[in-house]
């Protein structure tokens, strides 16, 4: 691979933690470039973990920048996803929104990638 793929990662908690994980597996696959989340603990934690150069308390202050990564996992709650997902789209960055879905008796982890031509 010529270059890594680079991510930011949108919620820093323990979904956010896992799926970055392979950032710190195979860095030279995917490098993240920036990590937003509100809980300086976690968001602290993930900037450590892969050495991330920029770090924000709100998704808000990411989209007010230029593009900084190729794709964004959104690991924000689930009623919180459409918000930074819209907004990333309209930016040209694809999401990957990580949600534990449900049906009755049944709970499966599921991702769904976004690419919105607004």
């Amino acid at each position: 691979m010529a270059h890594a793929v680079t991510c930011v990662v949108v919620g820093a908690g323990e979904r956010g933690t896992v799926y970055s994980q392979y950032a710190a597996i195979y860095p030279d696959r995917l490098r993240v470039e920036a990590v937003c989340e509100p809980r300086k603990v976690h968001r602290d934690r993930l900037v450590e973990r892969h050495d991330v150069p920029k770090a924000f308390d709100d998704w808000r202050a990411l989209v007010s920048m230029p593009k900084l990564a190729d794709f964004a996992i959104i690991s924000t709650q689930d009623q919180q996803h459409c918000e930074p997902a819209v907004a990333l789209a309209k930016m040209g960055c694809e999401s990957s929104l990580i949600s534990p879905g449900t049906r009755p008796g049944v709970c499966a982890w599921f991702h769904w990638f976004v690419r919105l031509d607004l």
